[in-house]
């Protein structure tokens, strides 16, 4: 069960004074910035949901986890449910990683997130599909993918920003 009061009172605020509005939801924010955003219950669930790094026990999504998959895609198709088309959405970010945008945590997090399984590959086929499950989810309203940082630890190409920024603009 969601709870939309706090989206809808913002969407109404916003379209009262004219202004159609992006939206977005990360499922990590970071180590500077509240870090883990993930619903606790699905923790208590699964606690392989999650990766565990350093001596304070810091959580980041284990975004490749299937359980947190079937979470994050079952939230964006009841988003979607209650939101694609609505006219006060200009667009839709599909929040991937760290902040929404396309690599999954801080670099100083890489080594953990590597000895965790998160390879370059399974990095990118994780983007991929959750990238897949926003344009299915909505049809009607445009979605964006910010591609800024890169996760790219085993090498200096830019193998990840062209497959990822290909297939969003494959999906439209």
């Amino acid at each position: 069960v969601y709870d939309w009061s706090f989206v809808d009172k913002w969407l109404e605020e916003e379209s009262q004074l004219g202004k159609p509005v992006g939206i977005g939801f990360s499922l990590y924010d970071g180590r500077c910035c509240g870090g883990n955003r993930m619903p606790r219950w699905l923790n208590w669930e699964d606690e392989n949901t999650v990766v565990r790094c350093d001596a304070m026990n810091w959580s980041i999504p284990r975004y490749w986890h299937p359980a947190l998959l079937a979470a994050y895609r079952d939230y964006i198709q009841a988003f979607a449910a209650r939101y694609d088309g609505d006219p006060r959405l200009a667009w839709v970010e599909m929040g991937t990683g760290i902040f929404g945008e396309a690599k999954p945590a801080d670099t100083e997090d890489w080594d953990c997130l590597l000895q965790a399984g998160l390879s370059e590959q399974v990095w990118i086929d994780t983007s991929k599909q959750m990238m897949g499950d926003f344009a299915a989810a909505f049809p009607q309203t445009p979605v964006l993918y910010q591609f800024a940082p890169i996760y790219n630890p085993e090498s200096s190409s830019i193998r990840q920003r062209r497959e990822l920024t290909d297939y969003a603009a494959s999906l439209g």
